[in-house]
Order: structure tokens, then C-alpha cells, then sequence
């Protein structure tokens, strides 16, 4: 966590409590605070309340110009380190108290290192429009979606970098509101993206290679392994006959095969990578939780199996396997954007990935589709589907198939 801590406060500073008093006393805060505030030799959060001093820095930087020449803030962490030695050219204390406050938040150093770049890249653009960020229009903005273009080139960095923007101008105007005053917000991200040329975007689909990357790079192999089985076609049901991940054994999984029971029972090979990382996900005996212990993975016989020394003989429930999804859809939030990461979208990706292959063997789309169905439980197999006539169930569901999969193809 970061704490905001300022220079050592001027005389100056202690001696204009009573100009600023009654404006603070309007904004809520007592006078206990207030004056605490203005006899301190320094503003430290550690020491003072975060959200009294984020309150009153937010009303002092608007209501004064002169407040910020008294008053400048830096961050420090933990340990007393600061971090980082350059203060921002406009609006400083603003941005330390949004640094600091997102470091309460969500505690991730490396986004936080990368929000003060983004800070410290802006300031090109503020020296040249002589004013912060905080006062640009929607014009100005347009410009900073250019340097970014310019400057990354790859939408998936430059959009995250938008969006930080867009977070932080909320978090201002939310903040000014706290101590009833307006901020006009000229812009947001849609707007922004607008301008951005369609060829640069991404398309709204995931792709199966992209998932298997996630999964391979997840922290804990029995997380990644959920988006393997779903990406291969596998159910996930709360309803027990309808699910075909939560009970399946590791005696299921042999030779590259996965042994589907069920409703639907089929055989689903998986590449040599994918059953790697099942073989790791059976062997994996502790889950390092990031927080210097380590929680006991115990063989259940399951696949999936819940973390914990007692649980020995469960298995992982559907809401267990939905939260695992989160885990890595928060690991690589950076990298999906606004893409959907859910359960059917992992299995629309999965589906796509199998009809591309087929359709570099020979098969249309259409033969693709129907055995799409086979493959991802919707029917049952070996029943010849592309032989027979279809049932007008089947029919409907190989037409939705092939819109999405139309789609996909046409970048959303």
C-alpha cells in the first residue's frame, strides 16, 4: 500500500488554518482534523486518516492555486521507500491521492508503476496545452489517443492506458462531488475509441491459442486446466446431469484422452500441450497463495480439486470452478480488454478453434457445424450426423453455429 506523505509544511501553510477553515467545516470535516492538519510538521496517511486528508486536499487544490505551492505530496511505501523521487508537473497531489487510493484498493505494484508512467507520458501533452489532463476536452483527449497510437502502437496497451485515464477522471469528478463541487467531464472512453480505426481493434472473440497461452501461464496449473476442459467442449453445469467437468476422475484422462461420461459420453483428444499442463494439474500438490504460506491441494481423485488439507474426498463445486475462471480472467485482465471471459465464450472459442480444423481438411462450414455438436456434448456421437437427416433441433443449432462462427470471422 502507498501512503501519501508531503514535504515539510511551511509556516505559511500553519498559518492559513483560518483562512480555509470554515470551507473545510463546510466540506464535513471536524475541527479536530483541521487542526491536527495545519499544526503538523508533515501530511502523512500513515498517521492521518486517508480519506479525511483526501478530502481535504481536494477541496484546497480546487478552492486555491497557492495550496499546491505549499503543499507538495509524495508516495511512499511499506517500508518507507519512496516511490518515486519526481513529482508531477501538473496537478501532483491529485494524482498521488489516486495513486494511493487504487494501492488501497487492489494492491497490484506493477499496475501502479505502470499508472505513474502513464502520469509521467501525459506530461508531453500537458506542457504542450499548458494545462493538466484534468482540464482537457474531448478535443485535447482525441490528441492524447493519437500519441498513444503513436506511442504503443498495439490497441491492447493503448487501450488500457485509455481506460486508466477514464478511471481516473471518475475518480476525480466522484471526489470533487464528496465536497459538493461540479467537475464537468468533457469525455469518457467510448467517445475516445471512436476514433480509433476498426483495422486496429481487436475482434470482440477470443481465440482458442490465446486461451491456452492463459492456461499455460496461470499460477496454479489446477486453474488453467478449467479453461482446457471447457476449451475442448466439456459442460459446466450446477445441474449434476447436465455437468461433465465436476466429476470427472483422474482415471478419465489416459494417453492424451479424456474419457466423457455422462449424458453425452464421447472421447476427446487434447494436444500434447493441453494434456501436459492436466498431467501437471494431477501432480500439483500446493497452491502458493501470494501471501508467504502455501494451501495443500490434496488427491481426491478428482480432476479438480478444492484447496485444503481437510478437503480430501470432495470435489470442486460450480460456483469453485466459475471463481477459478475469475482468477485468470483477473491475471490477464490487461491482455482480454472487453472481451467476454466466461464460461460459454472459453467453449465459443473452443468450437471455432475445432471448426477451423476441419475446414482445413476438407469439411464446410456447414459439416463443421453439425460436428461441433458431437464433439461439444449438444448430441450424441457416432450417430452418423452428417449422414442422417437432421432433427430440427439440430438443424437450429448448427445455424446459430455458423452465425457466430461467421462472425468470428468478420471481426465481430
Amino acid at each position: 500500500m502507498l501512503d501519501v506523505i508531503s514535504e515539510p509544511l511551511s509556516y505559511e501553510f500553519h498559518e492559513s488554518k483560518d483562512f480555509y477553515k470554515n470551507r473545510l467545516l463546510q466540506a464535513k470535516l471536524d475541527s479536530k482534523f483541521i487542526n491536527r492538519l495545519f499544526n503538523a510538521k508533515e501530511i502523512d496517511t500513515a498517521e492521518m486518516p486517508f480519506t479525511k486528508v483526501k478530502k481535504a486536499t481536494i477541496l484546497l487544490n480546487e478552492d486555491s492555486s497557492k495550496f499546491n505551492s505549499l503543499v507538495t505530496y509524495k508516495l511512499k511505501d511499506g517500508k518507507e521507500e519512496l516511490f518515486s523521487n519526481k513529482p508531477f508537473l501538473y496537478d501532483n497531489n491529485i494524482k498521488c491521492l489516486y495513486l494511493s487510493n487504487y494501492s488501497r484498493e487492489y494492491l497490484s505494484k506493477s499496475t501502479l508503476k505502470n499508472i505513474n508512467k502513464m502520469f509521467t507520458d501525459i506530461e508531453e501533452l500537458e506542457i504542450k496545452n499548458s494545462k493538466s489532463i484534468l482540464e482537457f476536452n474531448l478535443d485535447d483527449m482525441i490528441k492524447v489517443v493519437d500519441f498513444f497510437r503513436h506511442k504503443f502502437i498495439n490497441f491492447m496497451t493503448y487501450r488500457t492506458t485509455l481506460l486508466e485515464l477514464n478511471n481516473f477522471i471518475k475518480f476525480v469528478a466522484k471526489e470533487y462531488k464528496s465536497v459538493g463541487i461540479e467537475y464537468k467531464i468533457e469525455w469518457n472512453y467510448k467517445k475516445l475509441i471512436k476514433v480509433v480505426p476498426d483495422s486496429e481493434k481487436p475482434s470482440p472473440f477470443l481465440e482458442g491459442s490465446e486461451i491456452v497461452k492463459m492456461a499455460m501461464r496461470s499460477d496454479v496449473a489446477q486453474n488453467g486446466i478449467v479453461l482446457i476442459l471447457l476449451l475442448n467442449g466439456l459442460k459446466l453445469s450446477r445441474i449434476d446431469e447436465n455437468d461433465e467437468i465436476r466429476f470427472l476422475k483422474e482415471s478419465d484422462i489416459k494417453d492424451g484422452v479424456i474419457h466423457v461420461g455422462g449424458k453425452f459420453p464421447r472421447d476427446i483428444k487434447l494436444t500434447p500441450r493441453e494434456f501436459s499442463l492436466i498431467q501437471d494439474a494431477i501432480e500439483e500438490e500446493y497452491y502458493d497463495t501470494k501471501r508467504n504460506w502455501l494451501s495443500v491441494i490434496p488427491r481426491t481423485g478428482y480432476l479438480l480439486r478444492p484447496y485444503g488439507e481437510n478437503k480430501t474426498k470432495t470435489n470442486l463445486t460450480e460456483v469453485g470452478i466459475q471463481r477459478r475462471i475469475d482468477i485468470v480472467a483477473d491475471k490477464f485482465s490487461d491482455y482480454i480488454c472487453d472481451r467476454k471471459f466466461t464460461n460459454l465464450s472459453i467453449r465459443t472459442a473452443g468450437r471455432i478453434r475445432f471448426m477451423d480444423g476441419l475446414e482445413k481438411v476438407g469439411y464446410t462450414v456447414e459439416e463443421a457445424a453439425y460436428l461441433s455438436l458431437e464433439r461439444f456434448g449438444d448430441i450424441e456421437s457416432g450417430t452418423n450426423i452428417l449422414q442422417r437427416e437432421k432433427t430440427e433441433k439440430e438443424y437450429y443449432m448448427a445455424y446459430k453455429i455458423r452465425k457466430t462462427y461467421s462472425k468470428s470471422k468478420n471481426n465481430g
